[in-house]
């Protein structure tokens, strides 16, 4: 059994050090590798990290392919059973990967895993569900009517696409799950697909996790911590307009034209273009 960590780097060099440290400090229990991909980063990162941890192999980028086409060059090159996708803003204090691993091994219908994540200060991240993004869990989570009808009843989730903060404790099996930590089967990729170039940001898990089996993927209640964000070093607004093209490049692969339509429509409405 081996196990390869595929991460995507664009800047965020602290961040990336403290994930680079929590692995080295609780690494998993197997056979396992760490792949960079750097996306034409600017503040040294990296670099440094090449010459603190030089058994980390590094693919270098002259411009930034995007988060998706990165993991892709990662597949590509690294041959280990078990892919693991990790943002650089993630860090543990356990070896997090050996339970996981082990349920992958116990139940094989379990194409990708991910522990719980907490954010520092805030409490969980809902990262999981089964219904995948449609129009009305858009405008719900747009709002963000969803995630304050969670917040006051943990149990409720409101047709949300995301489990309520409650799943959380007990896990089990569902649809999809955010890519900022997700450990894959390698034949995952060889039989649905890698990720879709087109999402140069967000979204690209969803295009995945959507060619899945249902109920594939599985939350186990172990954590790890995710610094929300703290991968990003993008201004804004720059970002938001990322995000949007990319959900409508989803609703336009994965939905119907009218769907489409109408979302494009209220993001104009709000001043928001792509």
């Amino acid at each position: 059994m081996s196990l390869d960590i595929l991460i995507p780097v664009y800047n965020g060099k602290e961040h990336l050090l403290k994930l680079l440290n929590a692995l080295k400090e609780n690494p998993p229990g197997m056979e396992y590798r760490i792949y960079l991909f750097d996306n034409n980063s600017s503040d040294g990162g990296v670099k440094l990290a090449e010459s603190l941890y030089p058994e980390v192999r590094v693919i270098h980028s002259q411009r930034n392919l995007g988060y998706g086409s990165a993991l892709n060059r990662l597949i590509e090159v690294s041959d280990g059973e078990y892919l693991c996708t990790m943002n650089t803003d993630i860090y543990f204090d356990t070896d997090v990967f050996t339970p996981l691993l082990n349920k992958m091994e116990m139940d094989k219908s379990i194409l990708g895993i991910a522990p719980v994540l907490i954010m520092p200060g805030k409490g969980i991240v809902s990262t999981a569900g089964d219904i995948f993004p449609n129009l009305w869990t858009f405008l719900i989570e747009f709002l963000p009517i969803a995630e304050m009808a969670n917040r006051l009843l943990p149990g409720f989730r409101l047709w949300s696409s995301l489990k309520p903060y409650s799943f959380y404790k007990k896990g089990g099996y569902v649809n999809h799950i955010e890519g900022s930590f997700v450990l894959y089967r390698r034949k995952a990729f060889k039989k649905y697909g890698i990720f879709d170039e087109s999402f140069f940001l967000y979204f690209e898990d969803m295009d995945l996790q959507i060619r899945f089996p249902k109920k594939s993927m599985y939350i186990l209640p172990v954590f790890a911590y995710h610094v929300w964000g703290g991968s990003m070093r993008i201004k804004s607004p720059e970002l938001v307009k990322i995000r949007h093209r990319s959900l409508l490049r989803y609703f336009s692969k994965h939905r119907t034209p009218f769907e489409t339509l109408l979302i494009k429509m209220f993001l104009k409405t709000w001043g928001i273009t792509w």
